[in-house]
């Protein structure tokens, strides 16, 4: 299911190795906070894994539009230290298209 997305994305972006790096910086900045493909090491973030698409898509609309609670969060692998993020503010750095790629890529965890 992931392929046929894939292949729009790197067709239409003309580069192969330009779409594969921007999706697994994406996915690394999301695993930061939510674990591992989506697993959460911690209580306090969500799982994605195995999120139906639509429950990703309306999440992110959400956060985009502030109609949800944003609060700072350290990533996991700072362990307390470092810069802070909340997803209000990555949500409105993802096109619609990064939106898609993410939540089926956490659907099939």
């Amino acid at each position: 299911m992931i392929f046929p997305l894939l292949f729009c994305i790197v067709f239409f972006s003309g580069s192969t190795e330009l779409a594969a790096a921007n999706l697994q910086s994406l996915i690394k900045q999301c695993d930061a906070c939510h674990g591992p493909d989506g697993h959460p090491e911690r209580g306090d973030v969500p799982g994605l894994a195995a999120m139906p698409i639509p429950k990703f898509q309306d999440a992110m609309a959400q956060f985009y539009y502030f109609e949800r609670h944003c609060p700072d969060k350290r990533p996991r692998t700072t362990k307390g230290t470092g810069s802070s993020n909340n997803m209000c503010s990555i949500a409105s750095t993802l096109s619609d298209g990064e939106v898609m790629t993410l939540a089926q890529h956490y659907h099939s965890k």
